[in-house]
């Protein structure tokens, strides 16, 4: 699903080739009414207009590295009090309550909303859109398909070092790639968002690089597949 994957099981699990690279996409389309929409998630969070709004969406468990982001804002609170924020958490699994219990024992619980499930597609596309920046952490991740779906409404992830799903990114470009430490990563959050120009030009980028639909994808594996029965045809002869 990206180029490090295809590394990996070239020269981890030894391969004979390079594997060709199919990139994840997304059914999310951008939504049009920007206004309307942050609206929504500012009146259903309390939510200033105003405000900063950093986004995780996926499985609340520690796979995912939600603690390090909690840790990491931990120390963005301390470094930088007069930023404000929210942070807001969709998803559900099975460190959701140890996760919430974290945040309110570590007093992050004015910034950080544990908005739970969300299967509405369009109120998630309002998740993405509301948000400045998309943290996602995992090193467990290959390629997520959430990456793409913030990418669908100009919203730019930052990403960890040495990760797979860093693979797609280029750092201050398409996307932000941050190194392993929670005091970095707070440090490049604040960098970002009081950057403005460079936010913004990356949030175009992330839109333009990184945004895929899958009827597109669904095209292109259509003729590699037609290519490959042509060839096996022509080598039967």
């Amino acid at each position: 699903v990206n180029k490090e994957v295809a590394r990996i099981f070239y020269e981890d699990y030894h391969y004979k080739c390079l594997p060709k690279v199919m990139n994840n996409a997304t059914e999310m389309k951008p939504i049009k009414n920007i206004e309307k929409s942050n609206n929504i998630i500012n009146k259903k969070h309390n939510i200033n207009k105003n405000d900063k709004v950093f986004l995780f969406v996926g499985r609340i468990n520690k796979l995912k590295n939600i603690f390090f982001i909690a840790d990491s804002l931990k120390i963005f609170n301390k470094k930088y009090p007069n930023i404000n924020y929210k942070m807001l958490f969709v998803g559900n699994g099975q460190d959701y309550k140890e996760f919430k219990s974290y945040v309110k024992k570590n007093k992050l619980d004015k910034n950080i909303i544990m908005c739970g499930k969300v299967t509405d597609r369009n109120l998630l596309a309002s998740y993405f859109r509301r948000a400045d920046l998309f943290l996602f952490p995992s090193m467990y991740d290959a390629s997520s398909i959430v990456q793409i779906e913030a990418a669908s409404q100009k919203t730019p992830a930052i990403f960890l070092e040495g990760s797979a799903t860093s693979a797609t990114v280029d750092d201050n470009i398409n996307g932000f790639i941050c190194e392993n430490d929670i005091y970095s990563y707070a440090d490049k959050i604040y960098n970002i968002i009081t950057n403005k120009k460079l936010l913004e030009n990356v949030s175009d980028n992330a839109y333009k690089d990184l945004y895929v639909l899958w009827e597109d994808k669904v095209k292109e594996a259509y003729n590699i597949y037609n290519e490959l029965i042509q060839e096996k045809k022509k080598n039967n002869k």
